[in-house]
């Protein structure tokens, strides 16, 4: 059997010391690997966040494919929205007027603007029906992403935009055009001197190829019966030179107030008799809308037709007349 050899003094200190510098070595290169670790990682964080500043990833989404519109086509877009508002009409020659836009909330956002992108507008021009949350909630992303020529807002409405995009306050004989012929005329509020609720909600009388939409942001029957009284004093009170309002004559009514047994009167919808109904509502909303007395008297006079059970709703109208697309 072999001995091992004691090692001397010497031997034993120079050995320490070897493993002392091995230790040290390996515990350099373990902060070494951990510096540049940190350093990669944080580039990395910096980078995406440098990136997602200037072009946010939720941008890169693609638009929605959406069929082509027909020469001459008018259609609208109802969007499932949740317990919000947003309608988008889209001109024959690709301009839109985006009526609302939805909460805000991040799922409602990306559809509204992946449907913005895949209707690929030539020009957007945002309608402010009142600033409740579930009407306006969207519109800070939509100015920032959607690049609008123009916001319209209530005139009642204390409203500030800390944007370039020009603002406007519309009221009564208020009109905005869209090609092809088609307008928008503004029936309500009256003046900047109303009071700041539900009732001064833009209500827009639209007009393309004799095929006619009301739309009727959150106004409550106070505001229908007075509409109406003043309807019945004169015909033609609401209309401005060639541009006419004929509230006996609706085709499709954009429910007001999603339904709420506070709206759609029964003497109201016995005067503008759509033949049909968009009732925008979120699936199992906490206020229960729409009511059971408001689809009770619609279901009257039209065909109900709701996002909370339909998704989005798109309507094409032509020169012939209208259809709901499937």
């Amino acid at each position: 059997m072999r001995t091992r050899k004691p090692l001397t003094e010497e031997e034993q200190r120079n050995r320490h010391e070897r493993a002392i510098r091995r230790k040290k070595d390996l515990d350099y290169r373990a902060f070494l690997r951990r510096i540049i670790l940190i350093s990669v990682s944080s580039t990395v964080v910096a980078a995406v966040w440098l990136f997602n500043f200037f072009l946010p990833f939720r941008t890169l989404v693609p638009g929605y494919a959406l069929p082509a519109r027909e020469a001459g086509e008018l259609r609208v877009h109802f969007l499932d929205i949740g317990q919000g508002d947003a309608t988008l009409f889209e001109f024959p020659e690709g301009d839109c007027i985006l009526i609302d836009t939805g909460d805000g909330s991040f799922e409602n956002e990306e559809h509204l603007f992946r449907y913005i992108k895949g209707v690929a507008p030539t020009s957007l021009t945002v309608v402010l029906t009142h600033t409740d949350l579930d009407h306006s909630g969207g519109l800070s992303f939509l100015m920032q992403y959607c690049s609008p020529a123009a916001l319209y807002v209530p005139s009642a409405c204390a409203f500030a935009l800390d944007t370039d995009v020009p603002l406007y306050r519309y009221s009564r004989y208020d009109v905005l055009l869209g090609s092809g012929g088609a307008y928008a005329m503004c029936i309500s509020p009256l003046s900047e001197e109303e009071k700041a609720d539900n009732d001064v909600s833009g209500v827009f009388y639209v007009n393309y190829q004799g095929t006619t939409f009301l739309m009727g942001g959150d106004i409550s029957t106070v505001r229908e019966h007075r509409l109406m009284r003043e309807y019945a004093l004169d015909s033609t009170l609401f209309d401005r030179g060639d541009y006419c309002v004929r509230l006996d004559d609706v085709d499709i009514l954009k429910v007001s107030h999603h339904g709420s047994a506070y709206s759609s009167a029964e003497d109201w919808l016995s005067l503008i008799a759509p033949e049909v109904a968009i009732i925008s509502c979120g699936a199992g909303n906490s206020y229960g809308h729409p009511t059971s007395e408001a689809l009770s008297r619609l279901g009257e006079v039209s065909e109900i037709y709701r996002t909370d059970e339909l998704g989005d709703i798109v309507i094409s109208v032509t020169a012939n007349g209208y259809s709901i697309m499937e």
